[in-house]
């Protein structure tokens, strides 16, 4: 990992451009632009708050003194999840999409899982002032935990950045890669403390979340 962290610095030039590429091209044609990265995760977020919050629990979700702050929980979930479940969905065609490029001139493969996963952890960041504004919104104030968020998204960043080297390597030679890992990651989705809490998880299950 390390190897491939000097790889970044060394391509540093080429990745930042071909995240502006892609960020361009992704919403290229598009009235909202790049607040579609805002969006999404926010749309989500009211899906399962008004499944979970009033559909099922009738308005209030166990655990939360309300509603809204249910909603804050899973939009500080939803956020970092659509980074890395994005970033392995795409690893997994990125070779393939991107293969005339690699074939027409003397390019760094390893760039691009490099590429795929920055472009998503810029929307990721593009979201993170907004999920402050609802802090701040529903009356909870930021703890001086806040100050480790740098040394967590750099931990995200590597994991994700391994998981995608192995995605988009295993799918050029296994095209069904990409159908089993989106299966694979609805699993991961309903298995991680994102729309309920660690805590209102029977004992028995607690051990398996652990792992």
């Amino acid at each position: 990992m390390i190897e491939k962290m000097k790889e970044i610095l060394r391509h540093r030039e080429l990745i930042l451009i071909l995240v502006s590429r892609e960020l361009k091209a992704r919403y290229r044609g598009t009235v909202l632009g790049f607040f579609w990265s805002l969006f999404n995760p926010l749309l989500l977020m009211l899906v399962y708050t008004v499944v979970f919050g009033f559909i099922i629990g009738g308005g209030r979700v166990a655990g939360f003194e309300s509603t809204k702050f249910y909603a804050l929980f899973l939009f500080n979930g939803i956020l970092p999840w659509t980074w890395f479940s994005s970033s392995l969905l795409e690893s997994a065609n990125v070779l393939m999409v991107q293969g005339a490029l690699i074939k027409k001139i003397k390019f760094p493969i390893e760039v691009l899982p490099i590429m795929v996963v920055t472009t998503n952890m810029v929307h990721f960041l593009f979201g993170l002032p907004v999920l402050v504004a609802f802090f701040l919104i529903f009356g909870k104030s930021l703890t001086w935990w806040v100050l480790f968020l740098p040394v967590s998204l750099l931990a995200q960043y590597i994991f994700t950045m391994g998981l995608c080297f192995l995605v988009s390597a295993l799918t050029v030679h296994f095209r069904d890669i990409k159908d089993i890992l989106a299966n694979l990651i609805t699993l991961w989705f309903f298995a991680t403390p994102i729309i309920y809490t660690y805590g209102s998880v029977p004992k028995a299950l607690q051990y398996v979340l652990n792992l």
